[in-house]
């Protein structure tokens, strides 16, 4: 598996998509209200979207996975495997309706005055005057169906994903569109490709992983208990359990005053340490960029989780150890400062498709210039934040906020890092996995790290000029420094 650009996926082969049918089409209007509130991600989510289109900007915040699936399309067993792969996750059933316009609905004028917004529609001020409502349809009306979207391409030149899907993804691979995500495939006659873009509002990145496996295990008919199941744990149960949370947060709770303790640290918004070419605190289109040299091959990986292992610490100890002396090396830093991406997901959510996710704040001082040394630093401070894990960071904040001792300015473009542990993920033999995203604007440069069994892979999602470009290569040369100081140690 590895991550790429959409103008990397060429496309040379007939493109079909399934869509709904007229009559699942009209479900949602049909579909009483699920009183089930957005996920506090998603409304972050739906009011970023709604804003962009006000301003009269593009929504690209979708993901998606492709994949190679040997012989040519057949048709109605990818309809048969889109289907009950629909079925079986309530999220992917689920919808929002935004119903003023002055919410820049799909396809309706974003630009309407404050007055209209006023109107007696039941608006909600955290939507900009908007009333957005959940609508779950059930598993017995989907139906979707294949369409043909493009011809296969003529020899004349090469065709990418750019090329044909970079105006269909953002108004069908959204939101308020349903469904808010798009399956297809490519028919390149000896093989095919099937890809499954979705809104970030219905699925993260093991969502995308889970998903694209399911789906190729549904199409072949390969046996994958707990992967293809009737009914996976639904994201609509697991939002309201996290309300559940959210209503015992107080004052006193250890989120609160670890997200308290973070600010008092880095005195905001926490930041990439080296420039990012960012002028006037104006964001900038993004730029998903990796180091194009190996930063920990498969060796290293083994010396370094032969070290988490003597030192008793998770190899996402190490993982956040490495990034810290990076860090140190590059920036100069003594203190390392980041909001985490975590996964929420535990065993009971582990295949199911939906934006399983909390940011958790990790601070810490980097107290030596070696791995072994720094090992327990991090490790306690880990523990601080998985204590938090399930104490929703919406809910934390807020008692801040009420006081002053943070401001909304936490919420502007904070630095994210997420990791994630697919040395478990078995690609099937030929498949081919690839990874990639909508692109929008950013003020910061976020990091993911992948370890799969391959090693370890480090990327970002930053600023598009020079002057970031030149900072996240100094950063990678400085984490393979790490890397390779650590296993040198151990030889």
């Amino acid at each position: 598996m590895k991550a790429i650009e959409s103008s990397e996926w060429v496309i040379d082969g007939a493109l079909t998509v399934w869509e709904p049918s007229a009559q699942m089409a009209e479900a949602p209007k049909d579909t009483p209200t699920d009183p089930t509130p957005p996920s506090f991600l998603q409304k972050d989510h739906i009011r970023g979207v709604l804003t962009q289109r006000q301003a009269g900007n593009t929504h690209r915040a979708y993901t998606c996975a492709v994949a190679t699936l040997p012989g040519p399309l057949n048709p109605d067993a990818m309809t048969q495997a889109v289907n009950n792969f629909v079925r079986s996750h309530e999220g992917l059933r689920s919808t929002f309706v935004v119903n003023t316009d002055t919410a820049g609905a799909q396809g309706t004028d974003g630009g309407a005055s404050d007055a209209a917004a006023a109107k007696p529609s039941g608006g909600q001020p955290e939507f900009g005057g908007a009333s957005v409502e959940r609508k779950t349809v059930p598993a017995s009306v989907i139906d979707l169906v294949p369409r043909l979207l493009a011809e296969a391409p003529d020899d004349a030149g090469e065709t990418t994903a750019n090329d044909i899907l970079n105006d269909y993804l953002p108004t069908h691979a959204v939101f308020d569109h349903f469904p808010g995500f798009v399956i297809g495939a490519v028919d390149k006659g000896k093989y095919c490709e099937v890809f499954y873009a979705v809104d970030h509002a219905f699925g993260d990145g093991l969502s995308l992983c889970v998903g694209i496996l399911e789906l190729m295990a549904r199409y072949t008919g390969t046996p994958a208990p707990g992967l293809v199941e009737d009914t996976h744990p639904s994201f609509v149960e697991y939002t309201r359990e996290e309300y559940q949370r959210a209503a015992t947060v107080t004052p006193d709770s250890p989120g609160v005053k670890l997200m308290q303790e973070f600010v008092q640290v880095t005195g905001g918004v926490p930041r990439f340490p080296l420039p990012t070419g960012i002028e006037n605190n104006e964001p900038q289109p993004v730029k998903e960029t990796q180091a194009d040299f190996t930063l920990a091959d498969a060796n290293d990986v083994k010396v370094l989780r032969s070290l988490a292992h003597e030192k008793g610490v998770s190899f996402s100890t190490v993982v956040f150890a490495l990034l810290a002396l990076a860090e140190h090396k590059a920036a100069k830093t003594s203190r390392y400062s980041t909001i985490v991406v975590n996964s929420t997901r535990g065993k009971k959510y582990a295949t199911s498709q939906g934006w399983f996710c909390n940011f958790n704040p990790l601070t810490f001082d980097i107290t030596s210039e070696t791995l072994d040394d720094i090992l327990p630093t991090v490790a306690e401070a880990q523990q601080k934040m998985r204590e938090v894990l399930y104490e929703p960071v919406h809910a934390s904040i807020m008692p801040l906020l009420a006081t002053g001792a943070v401001d909304a300015s936490i919420f502007d473009s904070p630095q994210l890092v997420t990791y994630m542990d697919l040395s478990w993920f078995t690609e099937p033999q030929g498949s081919n996995i690839r990874l990639l995203t909508g692109t929008g604007k950013t003020k910061n440069a976020s990091l993911w790290v992948f370890r799969n069994p391959d090693g370890l892979l480090v990327g970002s999602q930053a600023p598009d000029n020079p002057v970031a470009a030149e900072s996240l290569q100094t950063f990678f040369h400085a984490f393979r420094d790490a890397v390779q100081d650590a296993v040198s140690r151990r030889q």
